[in-house]
């Protein structure tokens, strides 16, 4: 159970992480405050140590990108209906570009006109999709796209799992037979 660990000249401790959302590896955002020496500290979060507790140790400038999540990883619509699909945009280390959000894997009859997420402004941490279901009844995973304008970043948005430790990339939709 990896722990890292950033600290100054001094010895004085910055930064920490444990775990990540969901993960037993830590990952460590840290910017510098000034010039200077730091020391990375990589280390078992119960002091235990063997030839089993290997490590590999990235240092990388943080990426610009962006993420996308939704607030279920179920929905469901009316043969005939539609429905709202927020869908939250977490912007990373910087991203300032337009997102266009879409939905792959509706059946022939449903339609979902794209919505854009603009760089700036209300749009730009939190959109909404509406899917106009067809008459057919539908039972499928859907994925939800956005894609970014300049830099042609894809991502595919994700959902937790009610009762369950995990996400998934793939929401269920299911249409209702009128």
């Amino acid at each position: 159970d990896a722990v890292l660990a950033v600290f100054d000249a001094a010895g004085k401790q910055l930064a920490t992480q444990d775990d990540q959302a969901g993960v037993r590896d830590a990952e460590l955002s840290f910017s510098a405050p000034a010039d200077g020496t730091y020391r990375l500290e990589l280390r078992d979060l119960y002091g235990h140590g063997s030839a089993r507790h290997v490590y590999r140790l990235s240092l990388a400038p943080p990426a610009v990108d962006f993420a996308l999540s939704l607030s279920a990883s179920e929905f469901v619509c009316a043969a005939g209906k539609s429905i709202d699909i927020p869908v939250s945009i977490d912007r990373r280390n910087g991203f300032a570009e337009a997102v266009t959000v879409t939905i792959q894997g509706l059946p022939d009859d449903a339609r979902c006109d794209p919505v854009t997420s603009a760089a700036k402004g209300e749009s730009a941490k939190k959109i909404t999709l509406k899917l106009v279901a067809g008459t057919r009844a539908f039972r499928d995973p859907i994925t939800i796209v956005g894609r970014s304008t300049n830099s042609q970043l894809v991502c595919d948005a994700t959902a937790a799992i009610t009762g369950l430790k995990t996400n998934t990339h793939r929401p269920w939709l299911t249409i209702t037979a009128k």
